[in-house]
């Protein structure tokens, strides 16, 4: 019988657009994140943004102390803290405490080695930022290791330069897939249609393509609900009316800005949903995704991961978070963990 390791991982970072206060938008909804895990049992994955840290380390030095204080006290309580890059801030602009970003760089295979002026490609990226996580943290925990990644936006295709990279550096985990998820416009995109049926497999060259070697790919969990589900979801998140952000925080991603309209043909169309904690999410949702999941992979034997996502600026539906974990706790199916408790065979 399978045994279901939850994960939830936590993208750490303010608005794509560089909008958004670090305290109200990042810092204090993961500690409110961390506080209701707690109470649980439950563990946090953050996969914070370095590259935003590299440049308050520039221009607001006590931003970057307020992140990295947080990382230093998430591996001091037994959470974990893994790489996330955005690349958009490595050619910015800074005026009047407003950061201007270049959405030229929003995914990381677009990085070159002289098109920002941190001058990094995709390998310096990942070494870098690998390199700032382990000097900070290994001072409080010897055997810390970056060894998981996940791509700012989704966006690793394609890919084979980065799992590359991320092989030849040790890397064990990549957490970027959202199978059978896709998106595009015209600065981002990202197309997970085709992907393997499988709980986690191995990749080398292609995150799609499972293979014998090379790192493992632990997929976020999505699901899509039919269209009656899918409609009693929505029905239930506008009469439950959780709040999108944070008390206090104001920003959105900057890659446009989507219709009323086009919003409600979005909801109203199913498709796949990402087990997310953030956003609005109802209680119900995030264990009606969870149990579909289960009951897909019910038969197979030893460990399952299920991977949760969301993001401490979307982070405001607390009590929903929290009843999903009080649901889970009683799961005698359920182990919440880290990505380094798992036990991964093919």
């Amino acid at each position: 019988m399978a045994t279901f390791k939850l994960i939830i991982s936590a993208d750490h970072e303010i608005f794509g657009n560089g909008s958004g206060d670090v305290m109200h938008c990042m810092v204090n909804p993961t500690n409110k994140l961390k506080v209701i895990a707690d109470k649980f049992g439950a563990k946090i994955t953050l996969f914070t943004d370095v590259c935003e840290y590299w440049v308050f380390e520039k221009k607001q030095p006590e931003l970057a102390k307020s992140i990295k204080n947080q990382w230093i006290d998430f591996i001091k309580s037994n959470h974990d803290v893994q790489l996330h890059l955005h690349p958009q801030w490595l050619n910015y602009s800074f005026n009047n405490n407003n950061y201007e970003l270049d959405y030229n760089l929003w995914r990381l295979p677009s990085v070159k080695s002289d098109n920002n002026d941190f001058g990094y490609g995709v390998k310096e990226l990942i070494f870098n930022g690998k390199q700032t996580l382990e000097s900070v943290l290994q001072k409080e925990n010897k055997s810390y290791k970056s060894y998981a990644f996940r791509a700012g936006g989704w966006c690793i295709q394609p890919e084979e330069k980065v799992l590359e990279t991320l092989i030849s550096l040790d890397f064990k985990i990549d957490s970027t897939v959202a199978p059978e998820a896709s998106y595009s416009n015209e600065k981002s995109w990202f197309n997970f249609k085709n992907s393997p049926q499988f709980p986690f497999w191995k990749v080398n060259k292609s995150i799609l393509q499972p293979t014998n070697t090379g790192l493992t790919e632990v997929p976020i969990v999505t699901i899509k609900p039919g269209i009656f589900q899918n409609f009693f979801l929505l029905v239930d998140k506008v009469l439950k009316k959780h709040p999108q952000k944070p008390i206090n925080c104001v920003g959105r991603a900057g890659l446009g800005k989507k219709s009323k309209l086009n919003k409600l043909k979005d909801a109203l169309t199913p498709s796949y949903k990402m087990l997310n904690f953030s956003d609005g999410t109802t209680a119900k949702e995030m264990i009606y995704i969870a149990s579909k999941y289960m009951k897909r992979f019910e038969n197979e034997t030893g460990e399952i991961p299920m991977v949760m996502i969301g993001h401490p600026k979307t982070f405001g539906n607390h009590e929903a978070f929290e009843n999903f974990l009080e649901w889970a706790a009683s799961n005698p199916k359920i182990e919440f963990s880290l990505y380094s408790d798992l036990k991964l065979e093919n």
